[in-house]
């Protein structure tokens, strides 16, 4: 069966799933390596980077083509880290499943929910500290379209709105791969009285439950904890 086209977005804006025939990330230490893949990849294409979220199995990438092809800059990125990660895990064959999936991102509203989700899914490495930042030049992450949307004129008050809108409670539905854990299987996961563990055990098991693929929006409504505070862990 031949393939579909993809579609094409007017505005040059994609949401990007890039999901792997089992691990992308063997361990946190190659997140990095693959962040400095994506930092290289962007200067060289000349795209830019909105959101990321890194998972064990998938990528999340929220980027303008930049007037590049899609196709070229994921193939690029793909090809380079893929290489580096077969020869340190003494791996052969391909690292991604299949073909990338993307969906256009043609509204300037669809760009902030988009940018919403992919920094609540249960990912270690995500962009939402570059949003928070004090240096909002040194950063990978092209945060001034998103931020001017909350406020153009007062950086500060800009960080706020935003951190405010990410956190806010909400029933997005973006481009994602299928939710690995039932409510059911996840119930049996989470630590009895989560919610009145000390700080650090608290999040030391909520950190457990993302790595585990538990959404953001799960944990918080199986356990009761602010989405902020798993969010953040």
């Amino acid at each position: 069966m031949p393939r579909t086209s993809r579609a094409v977005s007017k505005t040059g804006i994609y949401h990007v799933l890039l999901r792997g025939v089992s691990k992308i990330f063997n361990s946190e230490k190659d997140k990095p390596e693959y962040l400095d893949r994506l930092a290289k990849c962007k200067e060289e294409c000349g795209f830019y980077l909105y959101a990321y979220a890194l998972m064990e199995d998938h990528v999340h990438l929220l980027i303008h083509d930049g007037g590049k092809p899609l196709s070229t800059i994921i193939k690029k990125l793909n090809i380079g880290y893929a290489s580096w990660y077969n020869t340190k895990y003494e791996r052969v064959g391909s690292l991604f499943q299949g073909r990338y999936k993307s969906e256009p991102v043609e509204s300037h509203e669809y760009i902030l929910t988009v940018a919403r989700y992919i920094l609540q899914t249960p990912a270690t490495h995500t962009s939402y500290n570059d949003y928070l930042a004090r240096n909002k030049y040194d950063k990978l992450t092209d945060t001034k379209i998103i931020l001017d949307a909350f406020c153009s004129n007062d950086y500060e008050r800009a960080k706020k709105l935003f951190s405010e809108y990410v956190n806010e409670k909400n029933d997005d539905k973006c481009l994602d791969i299928e939710t690995k854990l039932t409510d059911t299987e996840a119930k049996n996961l989470i630590p009895k009285d989560i919610k009145n563990m000390a700080k650090p055990e608290r999040d030391a098991a909520l950190k457990t439950l993302k790595e585990k693929g538990m959404s953001i929006r799960q944990i918080e409504r199986l356990t009761g904890i602010n989405r902020g505070i798993i969010l953040n862990v």
